[in-house]
């Protein structure tokens, strides 16, 4: 009895965390895990988004919703005072592309002078 009623609880607290249910095929915009982003000034976007990627069918997963992002993204640059947060995240996002594509740069360039070492001291 109690084994079920955990799975029961479980199950619940799955459905309350998700915003996208399976069964049914519908997104629960009032979800607390969507943080109230489809109701603020920038709703309609993010819906359009956000239903976008969940209904993808592409691969990689939402490579058709970039106009959507791109929509929803310009919409936040338009209110940073409702989305500076979401701005904030969006930075470190890239600043740590940035940095890996760096970090990729040089590791590229230091397999280069390796390899060239590596055929000279075999030419020797």
């Amino acid at each position: 009895m109690e084994i079920e009623m955990s799975a029961t609880n479980e199950s619940r607290e799955q459905e309350e965390v998700s915003a996208f249910n399976e069964e049914t095929g519908e997104i629960n915009w009032d979800c607390p895990c969507l943080g109230g982003m489809a109701h603020g000034t920038c709703g309609e976007e993010f819906k359009a988004a956000f239903s976008c990627f969940v209904y993808s069918t592409g691969e990689p997963k939402g490579m058709e919703c970039i106009d959507a992002f791109q929509a929803m993204q310009d919409c936040f640059r338009a209110h940073p005072e409702e989305y500076s947060s979401q701005l904030n995240d969006e930075e470190s996002d890239e600043d740590q592309q940035k940095e890996d594509n760096q970090e990729l740069q040089e590791q590229e360039v230091l397999d280069e002078k390796i390899e060239k070492e590596s055929s000279l001291d075999e030419t020797k």
